[in-house]
């Protein structure tokens, strides 16, 4: 039946789902209806407007904005439009639309340019990448390098795919480069330096150790060791070559070398002489100083006494030729007053 009239309360036997609560209808079709859930399901605003106290905008469209929304006000609803943060946010209204946008493009494949960037806690990246399959460039934070898992850092900063600065999982720090510093620098653990060419330290005003009296104690002279001589001459300066085949990690310069071996040195002045974790030994040829010096004044003090009793000798021989001179001096001086007087006695005597 196409029903013309008002329907309360009516439920449609030819289809439960369209009955309704109030169905205002003509010929069989709704204009106006509110469903069994209080749905209206059928007809349209006819006014010019909705108040904003009952969710409409309070304005007819002739005099609506773009990009204004109602917005609640704690009592009610006020029509208003979107504001952003200058150099932070920007807003742009359109027809039916508000978009949202950034003063620059921080998508992961733009570069996005910051007078400063401050943070007050920590910044963690963790991924994975395949140095092998890409020489990559940039800074990479805690990232694990498939290619080689022992070659993995904390921090790499590299240039297609050549680490430039590093700190490994241990935290170490590998510089491939020059490090400059302007001001002071404390190391509390051990430096190693080496390089493939010259694995050397160059210092413009010298190499300085903490050497204060006030932070020593149970000072003994080497004056007092009788056999530091003996000592040294243990020792053997030889000429060598590293092993850079088998170390290549060591970092080991070319060319012929002149110094001591270590395990010799130990024998001899054990406290010259370092082991690390791995049983490797380390001399300090600059503690070698004071030995040398030490061995010098030892030196010189055997060549001052062999002057002393040369010296001496020297003396004791003066005195014995001067003994015998005086001696001698004194036997001729007699010869001489005995020819005297026999020759008084000769011509003393009557002729016969």
């Amino acid at each position: 039946t196409a029903y013309s009239g008002i329907l309360l309360n009516v439920t449609n036997t030819a289809s439960l789902a369209t009955s309704k609560l109030l169905n205002l209808q003509v010929g069989g079709v709704s204009k106006f209806g509110v469903d069994l859930t209080g749905n209206i399901t059928a007809g349209s605003w006819q006014s010019s407007v909705i108040g904003t106290q009952y969710g409409g905008t309070g304005l007819n469209s002739s005099l609506a904005t773009n990009g204004q929304l109602l917005i609640g006000n704690g009592t009610g609803f006020t029509l208003s439009s979107l504001t952003g943060t200058a150099s932070q946010v920007v807003v742009t209204p359109g027809t039916g639309t508000i978009t949202l946008s950034l003063p620059q493009n921080i998508a992961s494949t733009s570069s996005p340019t910051f007078a400063g960037l401050t943070l007050n806690g920590n910044l963690a990246m963790a991924s994975t990448w395949n140095n092998a399959a890409t020489a990559y460039s940039g800074i990479l934070l805690n990232v694990t390098n498939t290619a080689s898992l022992a070659t993995s850092k904390l921090l790499n900063l590299q240039v297609a795919g050549v680490s430039k600065f590093g700190v490994d999982l241990t935290g170490n720090v590998a510089i491939s480069n020059n490090l400059t510093v302007a001001g002071n620098t404390t190391i509390s653990g051990t430096l190693t330096v080496s390089s493939l060419t010259t694995g050397t330290v160059t210092a413009t005003n010298g190499l300085l150790s903490t050497s204060d009296r006030r932070f020593k104690k149970n000072i003994i002279s080497l004056s007092n060791d009788g056999n530091i001589i003996a000592k040294v001459k243990r020792l053997t300066g030889v000429y060598y070559d590293w092993r850079r085949e088998q170390y290549p990690e060591r970092g080991f310069s070319s060319g012929r070398q002149i110094g001591f071996i270590a395990q010799e040195v130990e024998q001899v002045f054990p406290e010259l002489v370092s082991t690390d974790a791995k049983g490797f030994k380390a001399l300090s040829y600059d503690k070698l100083t004071a030995v040398l010096v030490e061995v010098a004044k030892a030196q010189q003090q055997q060549l001052d006494n062999h002057e002393l009793r040369i010296s001496t000798t020297e003396s004791d021989i003066d005195q014995i030729r001067q003994k015998e001179l005086t001696s001698l001096r004194y036997e001729v001086s007699t010869l001489r007053e005995q020819i005297k007087n026999r020759g008084r006695n000769h011509d003393s005597q009557p002729e016969q």
